[in-house]
């Protein structure tokens, strides 16, 4: 099935014409623009342009405006992925940039849910962020730009230091995120003399 932009390819595909569900079995691939989720199962609505799929693995391409806070492409794995032109909604999900197969990711941001509005920014709720082997931090939401054009909304990686006044310090930005117009940080210093 092609249309308008996006293609659901699949060893099995029932199409219903009269309401223009499609539903793709078995070893499913889907595409939007250079963006790919593979599944098991994935139901199209082509008159609504809105896609579910359930066990997913993809790539997204096209997700990212080239910036500083997250590079291109962005791969992901989610229980459920709920597509449509102007949102990707992940479920129980792990997302990297990082190219290495699962078990060399230099890192990942495992969530309960990821909404990716592209190009434009990305929400993580319930997360952790993880190097390597090691949780570095879980946090209720992190939130990123993809725009590079808009101020960093995200820097949760702290600065640490030594004042001989306070002595070793730890600095640490809190980011909220209501909405798009109401964001902002809130700032944690951690002093080992105070």
């Amino acid at each position: 099935v092609e249309i308008a932009g996006i293609r659901l390819d699949s060893q099995q595909l029932i199409y219903d014409s009269e309401t223009g569900l499609a539903k793709g079995r078995k070893d499913c691939v889907f595409f939007w623009g250079d963006n790919f989720a593979a599944s098991q199962e994935v139901d199209l609505d082509t008159k609504t342009k809105k896609a579910v799929m359930r066990k997913v693995a993809g790539r997204g391409s096209e997700l990212v405006t080239s910036g500083k806070q997250l590079e291109e492409p962005m791969f992901f794995y989610a229980d459920e992925l709920r597509w449509t032109p102007e949102k990707a909604e992940l479920t129980h999900a792990v997302l990297t940039t990082c190219d290495e197969v699962p078990q060399d990711w230099h890192y990942k941001i495992e969530a309960s849910k990821i909404d990716i509005y592209p190009r434009d920014h990305l929400d993580a709720t319930g997360s952790a962020i993880t190097l390597g082997d090691r949780r570095l931090f879980t946090l209720p939401t992190i939130s990123f730009s993809l725009d590079p054009n808009r101020s960093i909304w995200q820097d949760f990686i702290p600065t640490f230091g030594y004042s001989g006044i306070f002595g070793a310090f730890a600095r640490f930005r809190v980011p909220y995120h209501i909405d798009p117009r109401n964001y902002g940080k809130v700032l944690l210093d951690f002093y080992s003399k105070t």
